[in-house]
């Protein structure tokens, strides 16, 4: 079971598999300049030794990250996903949420974004539109 992560408005997801970017720790440098925001990285790379306090990474091989999409797409079937490459991880990040809701716990909006683009910081909240909180599925990168 995934730790239980602080309560912040906004969750951003992002799956990469395979060797972390060179440019890694600017990346974090900017997701740390985003306290407000919780950044999940789902992928098959050990994390950092040093992680800023809102930045989670959640390991998973890329077989089984495939089956539990499967399970998700097409209950009953772990096989129906299947990809040859990692770059199709791309593929997975509108489900990230969907596929890790043990992670997404209590935040009220949630976002998916490419593990190579820098974050500016984000105001928080986001002049939400909507009076009931919801889940926000917004597609960046």
């Amino acid at each position: 079971m995934a730790p239980l992560l602080p309560t912040r408005e906004l969750a951003v997801f992002t799956v990469f598999f395979g060797q972390l970017p060179p440019w890694l720790p600017l990346t974090l440098q900017s997701m740390a300049f985003n306290p407000g925001v919780t950044f999940i990285v789902i992928g098959d790379a050990a994390p950092p030794a040093l992680l800023p306090p809102n930045v989670h990474f959640e390991t998973v091989s890329y077989p089984t990250m495939q089956a539990r999409l499967s399970r998700l797409l097409t209950p009953g079937n772990s096989s129906s996903v299947r990809y040859s490459f990692t770059y199709k991880a791309n593929d997975i990040k509108p489900f990230a949420a969907h596929l890790y809701p043990e992670l997404l716990g209590r935040h009220p909006w949630w976002a998916w974004t490419k593990l190579t683009r820098h974050c500016l910081p984000v105001p928080v909240p986001l002049a939400l539109p909507l009076a009931i909180p919801s889940r926000l599925q917004v597609g960046v990168g």
